[in-house]
């Protein structure tokens, strides 16, 4: 799962957004930041994610063999993909690594989601 973090990638380092989010109680198991390709990890890809998906009830962050969380430091209503999106070969590598599709399991989202 690619979630992004709703701050400014020109403003702050993969490292101090991740101490926010441990602060908060929001573990991702990657915080990346697309435009200096700075990655902190935050656990191991074997460690469920917390508080990301379902505050309050159980985390669906945790189902499954693996479910990677990767934070991205960039807004949800600016694409990250439009970015220069540096280093993201190796974040890919890691995640084929554990046999990760590169594919959306269920379909495409419908347009405008």
């Amino acid at each position: 799962m690619w979630l992004t973090t709703e701050s400014d990638p020109a403003a702050l380092t993969a490292r101090a957004v991740a101490q926010r989010l441990v602060g908060e109680g929001r573990t991702g198991h990657l915080v990346w930041n697309p435009l200096t390709g700075e990655t902190v990890q935050l656990l191991p890809a074997t460690a469920p994610a917390g508080g990301e998906l379902t505050p309050g009830r159980p985390d669906r962050a945790c189902e499954g063999r693996v479910c990677i969380v990767i934070k991205v430091i960039g807004w949800s209503d600016v694409p990250f993909t439009e970015s220069p999106l540096c280093e993201l070969a190796p974040i890919l590598s890691w995640l084929d690594s554990w046999e990760i599709p590169r594919r959306w399991p269920a379909g495409a989202p419908p347009a405008g989601l």
